[in-house]
């Protein structure tokens, strides 16, 4: 699995899981949508 590429969207970039695909990938790994509130963003500017 990517954990990499999933601290990275979670945790810094503040995206959250909206979506599961179950098994999704050849070697059986779990598929993520990612979506950000963006309204967050423009307080931060």
């Amino acid at each position: 699995s990517n954990r990499a590429a999933l601290h990275l969207y979670s945790n810094t970039l503040n995206f959250q899981i909206s979506e599961v695909e179950p098994k999704y990938y050849a070697d059986g790994e779990d598929a993520y949508a990612m979506k950000r509130d963006l309204t967050q963003m423009a307080d931060e500017v």
